[in-house]
């Protein structure tokens, strides 16, 4: 304890009364004096009294100090044990309007978390107008009942609380009001359980609004139902009352005294109050204006803010294993899981995070895929995350997408450490680091995996320019995606800016004035707010400046992150934590197609399956009638496109677009125009564009990328160069190779001792020449002429010649015999 005092203590003290009076007079020890004022503050009179006591020589100075830090040490644990405990609480929302669907999913939500195993819950709040939307029901039976689920609860030991954010009106106003408590932003407002001109409700409906409301509160409700109230104001045990005028000689209100004749409140009209005047006649409790001022308030976990998705349901749980990088390829295999799932009737999935890197936006959007996940029915997804050892960087948006996190709190003095969530230390290196002297064996520069030439370092040492450029622009992107995320969960989002920010400092604190009330805040602001008077109570460290925060899984359970711990790493410790056997969970493990794209993406298979399917076109291109290169190219572009669609997303299509056309413009120039020009060249490009295209996950923005895809495009343009060379020799030794050769269709030999052999009745049509016959038919052109007793079919020189004419034949052409009208 004395350690911790600011300065040492004047020594020579104790031993007269001289001597004790100079230190106590000497400025040293009250500089000491003023450093420990604040710590001690509240151990005044004992001071007093010891000081008084040791000025008249009757009491040592060392026993005025021991005295003083023996009391205040007890002052301050006192202080601390007194603080309440956080509780688990559940928020539930309320539709509007009510239905006996709404009351039967309340009533089995309540109950699940009232016998709940492991951790029963007691505190309900109840959320009637959910972003500040209007709750107006009309239907009083069911109204009724949730009353009834309500009051159901508080009689079983449970704390019940209604939180408005908007207006409550009609018969929403039934269920608030059967909350043992009542919270209101200062936008809220309750009341007019009638409307204007309706008339006053059934006496049982109003007997039971009365009773609920009960003595203190039943002309205050009154009001809201029967406009021709009149309320007056009046003490009651030396408490303020208030009655209504006409009953003010009823022998009921016969003890209330002080009775101001003047009405608070008039006739005219059914009333509709406001947070304050709910608060000044007794109605509200509090006012707070969001849910995370009221888990606080109530001294409730911010995982309380986590709603139960279950609504009652039967609980359909199983596991997925995520592991390696978060990429589209990721993306899409968990959504095929999800969907896997969901269409096996599944409502509650623990996902083991083992992964980490990758790219941001991928993981953004996978979060946001998580958040929104429903079952076959519609309704919401419960989503569990468990971290058994750590959830380093892009792995942060996993976890926090979930609706609970779950971590290994792992076992001191051993090699099972605690598990660890949101480590980005690499990444703000790769994006701070400056350069510095090369150093072949330094290590600290573990740039992304997934980025080619990552590996390499520049020239003084440092990480790549594009490394760094491309680091130092995701860092904004992350922290802006997680900070939503966070608020969300209702985490403060110093949390989630300490995670870049090494010169920060974050302590956890509780105020003086009100010991339910905890804050996470920055150092600096700690000192600003104690500067003039102590409003906040230190009660530890959560980051220190000079690291990055990372988050163990006591400091996460300690800021509200995290439910629940287990002790070990094996998964089955989870379930029993939601009330779940393990021998009911089921795993979605990866299916044969995700193993089939993860192989046909891997670098060199991408190369030969573009290097095949180049070849084996070309090859059906130079030998027509190959059906066998033209299927096995086909079969190799699309395995390439297909797999690479798995990672790429929507950007495939336009690569696979561009591919095509690209053989088009081939074609053409190929089979439609002649030589070799412009189209054919443009046919390459967008072959080798697509191919490209096809390898990345979004068009290139930055320079780095448009470097990474150049490489690309050169790597396949090797291939595309491999590949004709290839397939120039195997079509010209292809027809020498055995049983191979059976593929092609064996050459025509060209007979050069063959003979032409003259058309059978070109002579006899030769002979015609300059004949005149008559025609037997029709010429238009073609038709039959007579020349002397022979038929023949002539044709004419292209007009038109009727039956019986003369004509003349005036070129022959083989048996082709032309003629015209004479």
């Amino acid at each position: 304890m004395l350690s911790r005092l600011p300065v040492s203590l004047p020594t020579g003290h104790g031993r007269d009364l001289e001597s004790n009076r100079a230190n106590l007079h000497s400025p040293r020890f009250h500089g000491w004096l003023r450093s420990c004022w604040r710590s001690f503050r509240g151990t005044i009179p004992m001071i007093a009294v010891c000081s008084s006591l040791c000025s008249r020589g009757l009491l040592p100075l060392w026993m005025v100090v021991f005295t003083t830090l023996l009391t205040g040490s007890a002052f301050g644990q006192a202080a601390a044990a007194n603080a309440p405990p956080v509780e688990e609480g559940l928020f539930i929302t309320v539709p509007n309007p009510i239905t006996s669907d709404v009351v039967t999913r309340i009533r089995a939500t309540t109950q699940t978390a009232l016998n709940h195993p492991k951790r029963p819950i007691r505190k309900f709040i109840f959320d009637f107008t959910p972003n500040g939307k209007e709750a107006a029901t009309r239907d009083y039976g069911v109204a009724y009942e949730l009353s009834k689920e309500i009051k159901e609860l508080t009689l079983n030991g449970g704390t019940t609380i209604a939180f408005l954010t908007g207006k409550v009106t009609l018969h929403s106003v039934l269920p608030v009001l059967a909350c043992s408590e009542i919270a209101m932003s200062t936008e809220a407002k309750i009341g007019q359980v009638v409307e204007p001109n309706s008339p006053l409700l059934p006496r049982n409906e109003l007997d039971y609004y009365l009773t609920l409301a009960g003595p203190n509160r039943a002309a205050v409700v009154l009001k809201m139902i029967d406009r021709n109230a009149e309320i007056l104001k009046g003490l009651r045990n030396g408490a303020t009352f208030y009655l209504d005028a006409r009953k003010r000689n009823d022998e009921a209100f016969r003890d209330v005294q002080g009775i101001d004749p003047t009405p608070v409140m008039v006739a005219g009209a059914v009333e509709l109050y406001s947070a304050e005047m709910a608060r000044r006649y007794g109605l509200a409790n509090t006012i707070k204006e969001t849910r995370q001022d009221v888990a606080e308030a109530y001294r409730l976990s911010p995982a309380s803010l986590q709603e139960d998705k279950l609504q009652g349901r039967q609980p359909a749980p199983w596991k997925i294993v995520v592991r390696g990088e978060i990429t589209g390829a990721m993306r899409e295999t968990l959504n095929r899981r999800f969907r896997y799932v969901m269409a096996r009737g599944g409502n509650m999935i623990f996902l083991q995070l083992e992964c980490s890197g990758g790219n941001p936006e991928d993981a953004a959007g996978l979060a946001d895929d998580i958040r929104n996940l429903t079952d076959a029915s519609g309704a919401p997804v419960v989503t569990v995350a468990y971290i058994p050892m750590a959830a380093p960087d892009l792995a942060t948006f996993l976890a926090l997408a979930c609706d609970e996190i779950v971590m290994a709190k792992g076992k001191p003095g051993t090699e099972q450490k605690a598990a660890e969530l949101g480590d980005f230390d690499s990444l703000v290196r790769i994006a701070t680091q400056v350069n510095r002297p090369a150093d072949p064996d330094d290590d600290d520069f573990p740039l992304p995996k997934n980025r080619k030439g990552a590996d390499k370092k520049d020239k003084k040492g440092g990480p790549p320019d594009f490394a760094r450029e491309e680091a130092a622009a995701q860092i904004p992107f992350i922290q802006s995606e997680l900070q939503e995320l966070a608020t969300n969960r209702g985490i403060s989002k110093l949390l989630i800016e300490g995670l870049f920010n090494a010169d920060l400092a974050i302590v956890r604190v509780r105020s003086v004035k009100d010991a339910t009330r905890r804050e996470i805040m920055t150092e600096e602001q700690f000192q600003q707010e104690n500067r003039d008077a102590q409003t906040w109570i230190f009660e530890g460290n959560i980051k220190e400046r000079g690291k990055l925060l990372k988050l163990d899984a006591m400091t996460a359970r300690d800021v509200g992150l995290v439910r629940y711990l287990t002790d070990n790493r094996d998964i089955n410790e989870v379930f029993p934590q939601f009330g779940i056997e393990s021998s009911t969970v089921q795993e979605a493990t990866p299916d044969w197609l995700d193993g089939l794209a993860s192989f046909l993406r891997r670098p060199e298979i991408s190369v030969l399956l573009v290097m095949v399917g180049i070849g084996c076109l070309i090859l059906e291109l130079k030998v027509p009638g190959l059906t066998v290169a033209g299927l096995t190219s086909a079969f190799c572009f699309v395995m390439f496109f297909w797999a690479q669609s798995q990672m790429s997303g929507q950007i495939v299509y336009l690569a696979a677009l561009l591919f095509i056309l690209g053989i088009v413009f081939l074609g053409v120039e190929i089979f439609v125009l002649p030589g070799f020009g412009i189209t054919g060249l443009a046919g390459i490009v967008l072959m080798l564009v697509g191919l490209g295209l096809a390898s990345v996950d979004r068009v290139p923005q930055s320079s780095a990328e448009w470097g990474n895809f150049g490489a690309t495009i050169l790597q396949y343009s090797l291939s595309v160069v491999v590949a004709g060379i290839g397939t120039f020799f195997l079509a010209r030794y292809l027809p020498n190779i055995p049983y191979v050769n059976r593929l092609v269709l064996p050459p025509v030999e060209a007979d050069a001792a063959a003979e032409s052999t003259p058309l059978p009745g070109a002579e006899l049509a030769a002979a015609l020449l300059g004949a005149i016959g008559v025609t037997a038919t029709v010429l238009r052109p073609a038709g039959m002429a007579k020349f002397e007793d022979s038929f023949v079919d002539v044709v004419s020189d292209g007009s038109y010649i009727a039956a019986g004419e003369r004509v003349q034949v005036i070129e022959v052409e083989g048996t082709r015999i032309v003629v015209k009208k004479v």
